[in-house]
């Protein structure tokens, strides 16, 4: 699978949470596996990371997250919270690039 088909196959949708917007590719797992949350960078989108959901699909629950604009980090904070509450995310690994490492 190339980007593009990757793209195709797993659009990024927009979820309002902590009054921004934030982008999210979801790929499902199936009952009882982990929940991963990839978080890139400030420079990054969630796509950022489509090999590695390529390669773990199917072993968890993978959510990647392009991160909104922001000039507070506690903004940003208190909207992941809202998010991961939206997602019903109650437990995950976690695993972030420059900002998104900050951030989570």
């Amino acid at each position: 699978m190339n980007l593009a088909a990757f793209r195709k196959r797993y659009p990024e949708r927009t979820v309002a949470a902590g009054r921004l917007k934030w982008g999210v590719i979801e790929v499902a797992g199936k009952k009882g596996q982990p929940t991963l949350v990839l978080v890139p960078g400030t420079l990054g989108v969630a796509d950022i990371f489509w090999n590695q959901i390529v390669a773990l699909k199917g072993k968890a629950r993978i959510l990647a997250i392009t991160v909104p604009p922001s000039l507070s980090i506690v903004k940003l904070a208190e909207g992941l919270k809202g998010l991961f509450d939206k997602l019903e995310v109650d437990k995950a690994h976690l695993l972030g690039s420059s900002l998104g490492g900050f951030l989570i």
